[in-house]
């Protein structure tokens, strides 16, 4: 089943603080005819925009009258609402709409944060475009007014969750569960522009994917996604149109259009294995029962899969990309800054690069520092350090940027002394071999086999740490079965920072 798809005219799409992308006005004239929007409006229903910008929603809706010669009266208008926190926003959409011959109520544009919103409002239909912006890149004071907004629409158990994980949710997540709550009369219907990592992404969208705001309940019924349509100029994630309803449980499959060679192809999505898991989207239920139905790999409770090692923004510090053994303890490395150093050989390991996974014996052109203490797994130290005069002189060189990486984890370890450590570190690092594939940008599944030594490159790459080459070699025919790839396509993140992560993976595995 397809549909054609508008003409692609992104005429405005300005990048503004806070996430703001506006609506070209061809797209959001889309919104409003295809969804009848314009036809309810004309029957009576009230709309809102919680977030409007200019207007353009609301302009369209006028201009569609219009331009069919119908009469706008005052009661029609007075049934329009937006809201916009931005100055100027409210005088530039009244001035558009005065040059019409009409008088917008100027008290049905609110000028408001819509999550502090006071005013009570409920509506027929919400229609907008809130601002993305994930709640780890917005500033510390909003962040800190947000933290219980969070929690209290169930997006997070508890505000701490948004110190981890929880951190990569996104504000137009929070905007919607609010008002599909506060601003929408019972079995209401919303329609928004949103990132579509809140039904893409393991992790930061599970709260959101109760697909309920406290004892509220809402159902996603169409998803329409702009996968190979930009009309949003140099926004680089995944984003979409979604229709909400509020009062309704959610049914699987949902209505899942991907824009393909000008018209949309539908497809189902549902959750694979539990019920707020990221959406697997396939053409038919027989294949999606395929996948359900597939035998899981087992694995030990020690193989978790894994992401390579972080230096968290220190990667002029721990990686080199030449070595030159001078004796049998030591060698010579090149460093960006420093140029020439010498440091103990056995804190240096092979980094994996894109080229590795070609050759059939790799062939080392990276190295990353890794001062840990094999054994235990952990940052080796003060008092091991100062064994090891060229390492710890070293890493004095670098201890002011060391301790200045930002994050929650690598800061919890900067605080208990082990300034110079990195993330993705543990025993698992060291174990005889690893089954290591490529988890970031992809488009194709295969997994490797590499000696222990070789590390991963933070979430470029995922692995499999395994004590045997035979159990690693056995481990690789399994993962590189078609279906496993069949999988990864299923989820959409082909080519994007999420095709394989060890969260997506861990989901095919069961630990015995």
């Amino acid at each position: 089943m397809s549909e054609r798809v508008p003409e692609n005219i992104p005429d405005r799409s300005i990048n503004e603080p806070i996430g703001v992308f506006y609506t070209p006005y061809k797209w959001a004239e889309w919104v409003i005819t295809k969804f009848e929007i314009f036809d309810s409006w004309l029957n009576g229903a009230t709309i809102f925009d919680p977030t409007a910008g200019e207007g353009i929603f609301l302009e369209v809706l006028i201009d569609l009258a219009i331009s069919q010669g119908i009469k706008i009266t005052d009661e029609m208008l007075t049934r329009l609402w937006a809201n916009e926190t931005q100055e100027g926003s409210i005088d530039y959409f009244l001035n558009k709409i005065n040059k019409r011959d009409l008088d917008f109520p100027p008290a049905n544009f609110l000028h408001s944060d819509i999550l502090f919103l006071s005013q009570a409002l409920q509506v027929d239909i919400i229609v907008g475009n809130p601002p993305w912006q994930n709640f780890n890149n917005l500033c510390q004071d909003y962040k800190q007014k947000l933290k219980p907004l969070f929690y209290k629409y169930g997006l997070v158990n508890k505000p701490q969750d948004l110190l981890l994980g929880s951190s990569r949710i996104d504000l137009a997540a929070l905007i919607i569960a609010k008002t599909l709550q506060e601003n929408l009369k019972p079995n209401g219907k919303a329609y928004f522009f949103m990132p579509l990592s809140v039904f893409l992404n393991d992790g930061a969208g599970r709260g959101f994917r109760s697909y309920q705001v406290n004892q509220t309940e809402f159902c996603v019924q169409q998803i329409y996604d702009f996968k190979n349509l930009a009309i949003f100029e140099h926004v680089h994630t995944r984003y979409g149109l979604v229709e909400f309803q509020r009062d309704r449980q959610q049914e699987f499959p949902i209505k899942y259009f991907i824009q393909q060679k000008s018209e949309w192809q539908e497809y189902q999505a549902r959750p694979l294995f539990q019920r707020n898991e990221s959406l697997t989207i396939l053409k038919s239920a027989e294949e999606y029962i395929e996948l359900q139905n597939c035998e899981k790999i087992k694995i030990s409770k020690d193989s978790k899969p894994r992401q390579g090692a972080n230096s968290c923004g220190a990667s002029d510090v721990f990686i080199f990309s030449a070595l030159e053994v001078i004796d049998r303890e030591l060698v010579r490395v090149a460093n960006k800054v420093v140029g020439e150093i010498t440091l103990p050989q056995k804190f240096l390991f092979p980094l994996i690069t894109k080229q590795n996974f070609q050759q059939a014996q790799p062939i080392p052109d990276k190295y990353i520092l890794l001062p840990y203490d094999r054994e235990r797994g952990k940052p080796l130290l003060a008092t091991e350090l100062i064994q090891y005069p060229e390492l710890w002189q070293y890493l004095q060189c670098y201890q002011e940027i060391l301790q200045n990486r930002r994050g929650i984890l690598i800061q919890s370890s900067i605080r208990k002394g082990f300034w110079y450590a990195l993330l993705g570190v543990g025993k698992y690092t060291f174990t005889a071999y690893k089954v290591v594939w490529q988890a970031y940008g992809q488009k194709n599944f295969a997994a490797k086999l590499f000696d222990g030594n070789w590390q991963g490159n933070q979430a470029i790459h995922a692995y499999i740490p395994v004590n045997s080459k035979a159990e690693g070699e056995d481990l690789i025919d399994r993962l590189n079965m078609p279906i496993v790839e069949k999988y990864l396509h299923s989820l959409q993140m082909e080519g994007t920072c999420n095709w394989a992560q060890p969260g997506r993976i861990m989901r095919l595995l069961e630990i015995v």
